[in-house]
């Protein structure tokens, strides 16, 4: 009997052990983190965690991602940030990784990852800042845009030159004044476009049998602005300005269109003037005043520094003019706030633009075997392809570069370095003179 007890005592106490290592199994975490940061702080640019995060679950678990107040019932339904794996079917060590998509917002944001099981969670937030890590933010992604080029084709079968415009490639016949059936007179020059909401423009020529015409065009119904030469067109609100040359009056041709009605800026034959910028209430202008290269900054002249020249474009970012040219000494020549800047021999700078901190700028290398155009980024030029070539104008959308010229005798686009040919018929000798490139609506 004393026996039996001992044995009942005993099993007692085993099982009493039992119980005790369940209990202290069942009061393990449901969820522990083991690696990785649980607040992490990310840039513009950035497109990873600063971390991986890794913990060890007792069962299944799900996620689920808060952005701002706005809770989300799904993971990855915050659409800029994601996780792998976003569950678990079981318990186990798990390692997620953190996916972003960069920020370009202007704005910073933050997102937090919930991690569950069993009721029991861990959060991990993610700020993405609104800027890179040289306080400087990135350029929002373009999804689609329509590229516009200007320029003029040669027609050899017919002997005369039209002026014409390509929309993403497709080529358009712009039409004179005088009629809306593309009845052209003799010739007719594309020199310069821009882009204002719906609204296309274009300066140009025309002959016709008095003279040369000076012609803007809107969305291709072509106005007359009299005997000249129109060289640039800038719009900037309800305002359209034209600039260029005046041949009603060859005692002081250079003028400024507003609107239709002339301005003369020079004060003698030699006067002309070639382009136009205007930047907030000031307008800027770049021409020949008494055989020297100047601007006129709302109508008062400036003569830039050197020999007998011209200025063939202004172009204006902030507090900084930039004016290209050319000198009696020098084929070109560029101009920074009235400071002339050194360029590579037998070189000429066609246009400018500039691009958060990145001065872009196009041209042409001549030489004897033929000219190159060029493109030039912050001062470092880069050839683009094409034999006999030459670049008339840039322009920067995003991280995409456009450059629209000349190569082989054709219109030519460079996207990126990459050349497309606008030319549509090889009766044609054609360039492309100006371009302008807006993010599709």
């Amino acid at each position: 009997m004393y026996k039996s007890k001992s044995i009942l005592l005993v099993g007692m106490l085993l099982g009493a052990a039992v119980f005790s290592g369940c209990d202290e199994k069942e009061k393990q975490p449901d969820i522990k983190v083991e690696n990785g940061s649980l607040s992490q702080i990310v840039y513009a640019d950035e497109t990873i965690g600063k971390n991986d995060v890794t913990f060890v679950t007792s069962g299944a678990w799900t996620s689920a991602i808060t952005e701002g107040t706005t809770k989300s019932t799904k993971s990855g339904s915050v659409s800029w940030l994601s996780i792998d794996p976003d569950h678990g079917d079981k318990a186990g060590s798990y390692t997620v990784s953190i996916s972003l998509e960069p920020n370009a917002t202007s704005e910073d944001r933050t997102a937090t990852i919930t991690i569950t099981c069993n009721g029991k969670n861990i959060t991990i937030t993610v700020t993405q800042k609104a800027t890179k890590e040289d306080g400087t933010p990135i350029e929002k992604p373009v999804t689609g845009v329509d590229v516009y080029v200007v320029g003029s084709a040669y027609n050899e079968k017919q002997g005369n030159t039209i002026a014409k415009l390509w929309k993403n490639g497709v080529a358009q016949t712009l039409t004179s004044p005088s009629t809306s059936k593309g009845n052209m007179p003799d010739d007719s020059w594309a020199n310069s476009i821009y882009v204002s909401g719906n609204d296309v423009y274009v300066a140009g020529v025309f002959v016709s049998t008095s003279c040369g015409m000076s012609i803007v065009w809107k969305n291709g119904t072509a106005q007359s602005l009299g005997c000249g030469s129109a060289s640039s067109v800038f719009v900037s609100g309800n305002d359209v300005y034209v600039a260029g040359d005046d041949h009603n009056d060859w005692s002081s041709p250079g003028v400024v269109w507003k609107n239709g009605v002339a301005q003369k800026l020079g004060n003698g034959m030699d006067d002309r003037v070639s382009s136009i910028f205007v930047s907030g209430s000031d307008v800027y202008v770049a021409g020949t005043n008494n055989r020297r290269a100047a601007i006129w900054k709302n109508g008062v002249v400036q003569q830039l520094e050197g020999n007998f020249g011209y200025a063939y474009v202004v172009y204006v970012s902030g507090s900084d003019v930039y004016v290209s040219g050319g000198d009696g000494d020098k084929i070109g020549i560029v101009w920074k706030n009235g400071i002339p800047q050194s360029l590579p021999a037998s070189t000429f700078v066609t246009s400018f633009f500039v691009s958060g901190s990145d001065v872009y700028m196009s041209g042409v290398e001549y030489g004897w075997e033929g000219n190159k155009a060029i493109v030039w980024k912050n001062g470092t030029q880069q050839y683009l392809t094409g034999n006999d070539s030459g670049a008339s104008s840039v322009f920067v959308l995003g991280s995409d570069v456009y450059v629209s010229g000349r190569a082989d005798k054709k219109a030519v686009l460079w996207k990126n370095g990459v050349m497309q040919n606008l030319t549509t018929s090889n009766d044609n000798e054609e360039q492309a003179t100006s371009l302008f490139v807006v993010e599709r609506k």
